[in-house]
């Protein structure tokens, strides 16, 4: 669960930090959005390193009944919250203007994915999951 937390946070400081350089959230973006000639560049070296990173996090906590299906979309649905608020900010702030608070905004997100992930994550591996 550690290392769940852990790689939320240090993602969502990657891409939400305001203060670092923001290339990889405006690169991801860009990709997802417009692919460019640089797509498959994008996915070998930034993409690909961040699933293959998470999927043994996510195979752990969801357990040996949950399939390879179920953890490829428990990975997607981990990085598509995370860049979900990268992408939205400008409409959550518009919706919420007092949100974010910016001195905990990167700290509140990542506990919060964490927790939903987290149950999320337990339920995919219980036996009353049925669908």
């Amino acid at each position: 669960e550690e290392q769940l937390f852990r790689f939320i946070h240090r993602f969502l400081q990657r891409i939400l930090d305001d203060s670092r350089p923001a290339w990889l959230g405006k690169l991801l973006t860009r990709e997802i959005l417009e692919p460019t000639g640089a797509q498959g560049r994008v996915i070998d070296r930034v993409v690909r390193p961040l699933h293959e990173a998470l999927r043994p996090i996510v195979r752990k906590i969801s357990g040996s009944r949950c399939g390879e299906d179920e953890v490829t979309r428990g990975v997607l649905s981990i990085l598509g919250q995370c860049i979900f608020y990268r992408n939205a900010s400008p409409v959550i702030l518009r919706l919420y203007p007092n949100f974010f608070d910016e001195a905990e905004r990167i700290d509140r997100t990542a506990a919060h994915i964490f927790r939903f992930s987290l149950a999320g994550l337990k339920a995919l591996g219980s036996k009353e999951n049925s669908r």
